[in-house]
């Protein structure tokens, strides 16, 4: 991504999903110890997505759109406290729908082209 060019919205909702498409063990290593690694992208990411869209001034290209859309609404679907199993970190590193988080992440930076 081209920071310059970069709303400072942008730049962040950037760096929330390049965290997401990392390596598991990659993000682990990124955050705190004492916290869950996918609450804290997760979050983050939700943050990062919320002032993106509240901010936005002129709607991306439908491809974009959709991939962050559907970034958004696989976390949600695997948010709640009947998946709690799902947001540990031996989950966030073995289980096949953070693989599917990852890759979703990882096709929102080539969509916006970042």
């Amino acid at each position: 991504m081209n920071n310059a060019n970069a709303s400072a919205y942008e730049a962040e909702l950037y760096t929330a999903i390049r965290n997401l498409a990392l390596p598991a063990r990659e993000a682990l290593e990124l955050q705190p110890e004492d916290k869950s690694c996918a609450d804290h992208l997760a979050f983050n990411f939700d943050e990062q997505y919320t002032r993106y869209m509240d901010r936005m001034t002129s709607l991306p290209e439908a491809a974009p759109l959709l991939s962050l859309q559907e970034l958004d609404s696989a976390l949600n679907a695997i948010s709640g406290p009947e998946n709690s199993e799902l947001w540990t970190n031996a989950a966030f590193i073995h289980d096949r729908q953070w693989d599917k988080i990852r890759s979703l992440a990882e096709n929102v930076l080539i969509e916006f082209g970042w």
